[in-house]
């Protein structure tokens, strides 16, 4: 298999970063896979903060849960002016997530094989 197409897919199908470390790019592929590891906590903080949200949204109106109380509590929380904060978050892991498949592939190409 050619290394651009071998970085390409570690990065794509692994992790961010892990392409770059295969052909020999320490340093940048530690960066990658450190700014997917931070966006990462960022973006499950926030569904965490979230799934908190509604939970203690259906506890509260119901002491039984239903379908209803849920859907409508989840509702709620997707209107949240935290929308914007998981918006950016999601797209930051995937922006990272592309440079990083691009970048290998760039990579295995200049070095040729």
């Amino acid at each position: 298999m050619k290394k651009a197409l071998l970085g390409a897919l570690l990065s794509g199908l692994v992790f961010p970063g892990v392409g770059q470390m295969a052909l020999k790019q320490k340093k940048r592929g530690i960066l990658l896979v450190v700014s997917s590891l931070l966006s990462l906590i960022w973006f499950f903080s926030i569904c965490t903060q979230r799934a908190l949200t509604i939970l203690e949204q259906v506890q509260g109106d119901t002491s039984i849960l239903d379908y209803t109380a849920i859907s409508e509590a989840v509702q709620k929380a997707m209107t949240t002016s935290d929308n914007t904060a998981f918006t950016i978050s999601l797209i930051l892991i995937i922006f990272i997530w592309l440079i990083s498949v691009v970048d290998a592939y760039r990579l295995g190409k200049e070095d040729g094989w």
